[in-house]
């Protein structure tokens, strides 16, 4: 599972409204965790 797939999983599971399931609001989450592309 890809790390975008895996913030956009987590943003599902806190009840967040489908519209803010975007892949931008993943990579948003992802680059506020400061989670790079070749991290584990």
């Amino acid at each position: 599972m890809s790390k975008l797939e895996e913030a956009k999983n987590i943003l599902n599971e806190l009840k967040v409204p489908p519209k803010q399931q975007s892949d931008l609001c993943g990579y948003v989450i992802l680059a506020m965790a400061d989670i790079k592309k070749n991290d584990e």
